[in-house]
Order: C-alpha cells, then structure tokens, then sequence
C-alpha cells in the first residue's frame, strides 16, 4: 500500500501550538514592565510640566509681586491627572531681594505621591 502524507499530523500541530504559547508567554511580563516604565515617565513628564508652568505663572505675575515668605499649594490639571504644586517662597532667604529676586522651591505631587521637586531661583536682570 502506497500512502503519501500531505499536512501536519496532529502530534505535530499540538507541538508547534506549545512552542508558540510558551514563546508568546516569555514575553507577556517583559511588555507589560516596558508598559508600566512607559505610564511612570510619562506621569513624572507630566509633573516637571508642572512644575514648569507654575514657575512661568510665578515670573509672569512679577517678581516684586511674589511673597518674601510664605507656602502656597496650586493644582494643575494635565492630560486627566490632578497634581498638586508646592511653592515654598524664599526658604533660603540669601537669594531673596525684595524687588529683585525670590528663592523658589517646588514639589510636585500627585495623590500624595511626590513625582518631582526643584528649587531654582527667579530675578530681574537689569
């Protein structure tokens, strides 16, 4: 009797269905870390933004118009997540002239989660 085999056997098929799942199982955790680092950049992306634009509000509002001493909390809003900015006016009190410069210190948080802090200092240059 003369039998010519054309296909896979079904041993064959159920092997090759094995090597794949076992294939596309190893790489299920590596894309969903690469997804989570992805979201974390982008939250903490999102609260130097934040920081960013407070800084530009402060100057924007005047230098001389800033607190010599104070503590203010502004939220922001960005792509549907609340931060909230923490400006600490002058803490060093050697950067800070009354008409000419503050000592800023900012941190961001969201949730109660600190993201992102910075202190830089803002004056007039004449």
């Amino acid at each position: 009797m003369n039998r010519t085999t054309q296909g896979f056997t079904l041993v064959e098929a159920m092997l090759a269905l094995a090597v794949i799942g076992i294939v596309v199982s190893s790489l299920v955790p590596g894309i969903t870390g690469m997804l989570t680092v992805n979201n974390g950049e982008r939250i903490r992306r999102d609260a130097v933004s934040a920081a960013r634009t407070t800084v530009q509000a402060l100057v924007a509002s005047g230098i001389p118009t800033l607190p010599m001493k104070d503590l203010q909390v502004r939220r922001l809003t960005l792509n549907g997540r609340n931060y909230d900015v923490t400006v600490t006016y002058c803490s060093n009190p050697t950067f800070c002239a009354p008409a000419t410069s503050r000592h800023l210190k900012l941190e961001v948080n969201e949730n109660g989660r600190r993201l992102y802090s910075v202190e830089t200092v803002v004056s007039i240059i004449q």
